[in-house]
């Protein structure tokens, strides 16, 4: 069974046919001094892909970008990714509190045409760190935004008034649809109290 460790280390939905799309980018953004992360899990048949299918800060098995050779850093700073580079998290933020505003506190990049182990569903999560430290209700200006590469956006989320007795949220999901071999974002939600080993778990 895997499961992470999950501390950080100093050093009737619509669907949306996405056929054409090349990446998938979630911005996550906040703006008070609680600690929220942004997570992908990739699955096959319902089920986890691996160790190497789960986007997460907590995942040590993943490698950092700059140098694919060096293995990231528990909430580390730095971009990382999957070995094949389909997932690929830009660092993880302790604080919503930035100099810039505008600016997105955490994202993730979805580069579908790398996707080659059989993955047919990519499912987004948020949660607040320590695992269980915060509802959303407590975190000032939470929100989520999905959007295709071409910048449209997929889906706004207000997760402070939305998902306030929570602490964290399943945000959707990328799913190939067999049919068409195209894939479609289906912008489902649910909120989830617990850990993030807890989410792990329901797809093992």
């Amino acid at each position: 069974m895997i499961q992470l460790n999950l501390t950080k280390e100093a050093a009737g939905p619509i669907s949306f046919s996405l056929c054409k799309i090349q990446k998938y980018i979630v911005e996550l953004y906040w703006e008070s001094q609680h600690d929220l992360d942004v997570h992908a899990i990739a699955l096959k048949g319902g089920k986890l892909t691996g160790i190497q299918g789960i986007l997460s800060t907590y995942n040590g098995g993943l490698v950092t970008t700059a140098n694919p050779a060096v293995n990231h850093v528990s909430g580390g700073k730095e971009m990382f990714q999957n070995i094949n580079g389909s997932l690929i998290h830009h660092g993880d933020a302790r604080s919503g509190i930035s100099v810039n505003q505008a600016l997105p506190d955490e994202v993730l990049t979805v580069d579908l045409p790398k996707l080659t182990d059989g993955t047919d569903e990519i499912g987004f999560f948020i949660t607040t760190h320590p695992p269980s430290a915060a509802k959303f209700s407590q975190v000032n200006d939470a929100k989520l935004v999905i959007k295709d590469d071409s910048g449209a956006t997929l889906l706004t989320a207000n997760l402070t008034n939305d998902f306030d007795s929570f602490d964290m949220v399943q945000m959707g999901s990328l799913v190939l649809n067999p049919a068409s071999n195209g894939w479609e974002f289906n912008p489902h939600a649910t909120g989830i109290n617990g850990s993030f080993n807890s989410i792990i778990a329901m797809f093992q």
